[in-house]
């Protein structure tokens, strides 16, 4: 709501005027203009040492957002509606009785392009990962054939920030010069947004067994073979506390060319 002053050129009554719900159309187009800008930088390395396969990385990425928009300054629009003189914004401009596709009143583009003002709004996303993995296909023996192992920790920095415009955040507010009602958003149809950021820091790591149980050179009736597959994952988040979940599946051969597969699992949001 705002008010149109009694000393507004343009005003008729010889009084305040609240008016709602108003719409300047004479402004023209709503223009949105948007810049993205990413990059990623991503190195790792791998080998084996000692019967160990070994691979590590290092990722840092960002991406950056930046938008403008043309929309109306709710302080300036209501001093351009107080002004004394025909500089005024007149609100009240109808149409023309006469030719119902001419307005009766063209408002000045100067006094338009004076409460006219650019909305911005930038967002920033980071993250930063690195990791390592380690594996060896048989770390002890069995009766049934080698154990394998899998192991590995990650850890990821994950931040952003939202910068909303002065006049949206609280920082430039509307007041009513009639009223004295303040808003905190000065943008005509924008409720007011503040500014936020935030980050955090994520820690894992897993460990895998595959552990042979019986092998066809065992020569067990209805038991071609019998592996397990033994996992867990753990992950700690710096914001939302820690997690692990296990995992087991099974593989049964019957005979070599019949396998029953089933697993168990369990995850997390």
């Amino acid at each position: 709501r705002i008010v149109v002053p009694t000393s507004g050129f343009y005003n008729p009554f010889g009084q305040d005027i609240r008016i709602m719900d108003y719409r300047p159309i004479d402004t023209g187009q709503r223009f949105i203009s948007v810049k993205n800008d990413s990059f990623r930088l991503l190195g790792g390395a791998r080998g084996n040492m000692n019967n160990w396969d070994w691979e590590t990385a290092f990722l840092h990425s960002e991406a950056k957002t930046k938008d403008s928009t043309n929309r109306i300054s709710n302080t300036l629009f209501q001093e351009a509606l107080g002004r004394s003189d025909a500089t005024a914004y007149n609100i009240f401009a109808g149409g023309n009785l006469t030719d119902t596709n001419a307005p009766n009143f063209i408002n000045d583009q100067n006094t338009i392009d004076g409460f006219m003002v650019d909305v911005k709004r930038n967002g920033t996303t980071k993250m930063t990962l690195a990791d390592a993995k380690f594996s060896n296909p048989g770390i002890f023996s069995t009766k049934a054939g080698d154990v394998g192992v899998a192991v590995g920790g990650e850890w990821r920095h994950e931040s952003y920030q939202d910068d909303r415009d002065d006049r949206l955040d609280g920082t430039i507010t509307f007041t009513d010069s009639v009223t004295g009602v303040t808003n905190l958003s000065d943008v005509m149809g924008s409720s007011p947004t503040s500014d936020t950021n935030g980050s955090r820091d994520v820690f894992g790591a897993f460990v895998e067994f595959a552990v042979p149980l019986v092998s066809p050179e065992m020569d067990i009736p209805l038991v071609h073979s019998f592996d397990v597959q033994l996992a867990a994952r753990a992950e700690s988040y710096s914001d939302a506390g820690e997690v692990l979940k296990p995992k087991i599946a099974a593989s049964w051969h019957l005979a070599e060319m019949l396998q029953i597969r089933g697993a168990y699992s369990e995850g997390f949001r």
